[in-house]
């Protein structure tokens, strides 16, 4: 054996005959291998997992086998620990700069956790909402402190420190918000006039809504507006006028017109577009992506006005 490392896990790296791990398993702990999880690490070496919990000894009994993932970047010189790089991979530091192992957790256990001041790949986390959550948004932490949701703009986060893989989450009350500035929950103003005497000012949330702050003397009111097409035009405050939003290159249907659609292209780092009409007798179809011969009864999206 080139080396034997036991912190809160047990590594064991092949020699240089290349031998089997499975022996040395059997060698060391004077039983057949169960269900620890063998991943590969960097050089090849063969790294065992932290054993799964006695509540899951119902597990499959085979050896699993993760992969590193290259694209995981951590130093780790000099230090000597297991971690969760996110709630799917582990990252194992044996005191060289390379990690040991740093990748996904075996299909026989596939969560990352900490519990008990132990990391290790487990059947199950122990905070089932996070478990719940770890497909549907892994949340990285860049440094510590506040951060708002990235999805949802009433939910935050805390994050200890920089790479914490389990950052603490918060929820603010039903109509109300993070605020980034003073790190508190405050009231969703869906139209915030504050110093915007008649001016159009966005809605908070979606670009479609807008509405006028309309100030007469001593009286004061939010008059609402929307674009027609609302998830393709954006207020523009510059020209208070609604304008169409490409969303990716190609050609799209005008959501207003059967005859009529949008073609986007490149332009620099963003998107131009141009409203381009059919010919004559020719309907724009969504399906097709093309002008078609008018064959059928066409409605617009949007209904006609």
């Amino acid at each position: 054996m080139k080396l034997i490392i036991s912190l809160s896990v047990l590594f064991i790296l092949t020699n240089a005959e290349g031998q089997q791990p499975s022996a040395k398993i059997e060698a060391l702990t004077g039983k057949q291998k169960s269900n620890i999880p063998v991943v590969k690490g960097a050089h090849g070496a063969s790294v065992l997992l932290p054993r799964v919990s006695s509540s899951q000894e119902t597990q499959s009994r085979n050896v699993q086998t993760a992969q590193a993932d290259s694209s995981i970047s951590v130093n780790c010189s000099g230090t000597f620990y297991t971690s969760c790089y996110d709630c799917r991979n582990i990252v194992i530091c044996a005191g060289e700069a390379e990690p040991l192992y740093a990748g996904a957790c075996p299909a026989s256990a596939p969560y990352c956790d900490n519990f008990n001041s132990e990391t290790r790949c487990a059947v199950n986390m122990f905070d089932s909402w996070n478990e719940q959550h770890c497909d549907a948004n892994v949340y990285r932490c860049t440094s510590r402190g506040y951060f708002p949701d990235i999805f949802d703009a009433r939910v935050y986060h805390y994050c200890s420190w920089y790479d914490d893989s389990q950052p603490q989450r918060y929820e603010c009350p039903e109509d109300t918000i993070f605020d980034m500035t003073t790190h508190n929950c405050k009231r969703a103003i869906p139209f915030d006039c504050t110093g915007k005497d008649n001016q159009f000012v966005h809605h908070h949330h979606n670009g479609a809504y807008y509405a006028f702050c309309r100030v007469n003397g001593l009286s004061r009111e939010i008059i609402p507006y929307r674009c027609r097409d609302d998830q393709n035009f954006v207020f523009n405050l510059a020209t208070n006028t609604c304008e169409y939003q490409c969303k990716g290159e190609g050609v799209f249907v005008d959501r207003d017109s059967c005859y009529n659609y949008y073609e986007c292209s490149k332009n620099g780092n963003g998107l131009s577009h141009r409203k381009l009409r059919c010919p004559q007798m020719y309907v724009f179809s969504k399906t097709q992506g093309a002008c078609v011969p008018d064959m059928n009864p066409c409605y617009p999206e949007l209904g006609y006005m």
